[in-house]
């Protein structure tokens, strides 16, 4: 029974910990919120030729993603529900691999996308940006608003 509560008491923590990482993340940013282009732009140092590039990868990519985006959200309310409804241990597992599953697949997305960018540019812009844009791309195909409006908050 305590190995049982444990268990659910970890994942509902985890899950309002996930929760959190956004509104943390816009406390601590800029007021002057950038697009997600403008981010990719800034941080890789892109020509014309190469941000348009990067718009045709990043709009191919959140269409991509639509599917993915539906089911996170389908496997990431089945386990908080799971959680409230005080479901048994195999039911939390089996949310929690829902959700595990969707969650891998939409950073397979996100690391593809990612990498296609990378084999659009020079040798010496990759280093430049490669960090911001790593984090950028965790939230850019997750969001509700397309890839390359205003969020507004940053999540990355």
């Amino acid at each position: 029974m305590t190995r049982h509560w444990l268990m659910r008491s970890s994942v509902l923590v985890a899950v309002v910990l996930v929760a959190g990482v956004g509104t943390r993340a816009a406390q601590r940013a800029d007021p002057a919120l950038r697009t997600r282009l403008q981010v990719l732009t800034d941080a890789f140092s892109l020509d014309k030729d190469q941000k348009n590039e990067v718009k045709i990868l990043m709009d191919g990519a959140y269409k991509a993603a639509a599917p993915l985006r539906a089911d996170l959200t389908k496997t990431r309310l089945a386990l908080a529900q799971a959680v409230i409804d005080n479901k048994s241990e195999a039911d939390v597992a089996a949310a929690t691999k829902a959700y595990a599953a969707a969650s891998t697949a939409m950073a397979a997305l996100e690391m593809k996308t990612l990498a296609q960018i990378l084999a659009t540019l020079k040798p010496e812009q990759k280093d430049a940006g490669l960090q911001e844009a790593f984090y950028m791309m965790r939230a850019a195909l997750q969001g509700e608003k397309k890839w390359d409006e205003t969020p507004d908050k940053i999540t990355y």
